[in-house]
């Protein structure tokens, strides 16, 4: 009988020739060709099955394609300073985020399978696909969504972003670890306004419909599919603080969505650039992440009304920022 089966073997020491060795296929192979049969920006791979008269013929002999949902679009954790780190295909992929290194654990979480969550954790699914939760009766959470997890294990997932406060003793000093600068002297920004940003970090390529995302459509369309780069980073502001009515944020625009990590803060909307023209109060309480609110404009760009983020207390929330792939 022929070899059977496919194998994926990632080089771990080529001085050694040393490799880690994954079972990716137990069907029969007698030829195996590898292309992006999705269209997802991943290669993938499908199998013919042995049925070769007087040599071998397998069982149940298929031609089987199989999707590629180990690997992110972009293999690599991208900060500020180019540290990169690359994904492998084995499962529950933790890549640590630095956002802080006192108060708070951040891991980026990819190719999930029965990971266990042991403490209280924001996890935020960033990815493509559901993330179902192993409790009865089981549920999902969606992506673009989180949730607040403890004492219990994540089935499946292809990028969760999970964040532990570890400590809440003077948390406010997050503010002086590194990566971390008043807006104010990163951009033209009033200086008097206490906002502070963390380094920024890439988190891979994701697809979806933007007309879906927005709400505009009722179902996704292939045909709408696009790419988007994925960008997150923190925010934080004492309480009590304006964060700045604006309605743009760069040419092309990207959409965005908010989670609160620390504090209770809001998402208002705005029918002008004037805080008494106020019309809408999302409460941002910790784990929550609001839908977008931007829309799909008539020459495909998103258009944002006018927006601000509030603190009620002392603040810390997460920017996730979907950026169009050209």
């Amino acid at each position: 009988m022929p070899w059977q089966s496919v194998y994926y073997y990632k080089a771990i020491d080529v001085q050694k020739s040393a490799c880690l060795k994954c079972g990716v296929s137990s069907d029969s192979a007698a030829r195996i060709a590898l292309a992006d049969f999705d269209s997802d920006g991943r290669l993938d791979f499908a199998t013919i099955g042995y049925s070769v008269a007087g040599y071998y013929k397998a069982e149940n002999p298929l031609i089987a394609v199989f999707s590629n949902r180990f690997a992110l679009f972009n293999d690599s954790v991208t900060s500020s300073s180019d540290e990169k780190k690359v994904n492998s295909m084995s499962e529950n992929t933790e890549k640590p985020i630095k956002f802080s290194e006192k108060y708070l654990k951040t891991t980026w979480l990819t190719n999930v399978h029965n990971y266990y969550i042991e403490n209280w954790t924001i996890v935020v699914n960033l990815g493509n696909e559901k993330a179902h939760i192993s409790a009865p009766p089981e549920k999902y959470l969606p992506p673009r969504t989180s949730t607040i997890l403890k004492e219990v294990s994540i089935k499946d997932g292809d990028s969760l972003l999970l964040l532990e406060i570890v400590n809440e003793t003077n948390i406010g000093a997050i503010v002086l670890e590194s990566g971390w600068d008043l807006l104010g002297n990163l951009m033209d920004f009033p200086k008097d306004v206490p906002l502070w940003k963390s380094a920024q970090y890439d988190l891979g390529i994701v697809k979806f419909d933007p007309y879906f995302v927005t709400g505009q459509s009722e179902k996704p369309k292939d045909s709408n599919i696009k790419k988007y780069q994925l960008k997150v980073n923190l925010w934080f502001a004492p309480a009590k603080t304006n964060c700045a009515i604006h309605n743009k944020h760069m040419v092309p625009e990207f959409i965005e969505v908010h989670t609160q990590i620390y504090g209770t803060g809001r998402m208002q909307k705005f029918h002008a650039n004037n805080f008494d023209t106020i019309y809408e109060d999302v409460i941002m309480s910790p784990g929550d992440t609001h839908i977008p609110f931007a829309n799909v404009g008539e020459d495909g760009q998103f258009v944002y009304p006018w927006h601000q983020y509030y603190s009620d207390t002392d603040c810390i929330w997460m920017a996730n920022e979907f950026h169009p792939i050209n």
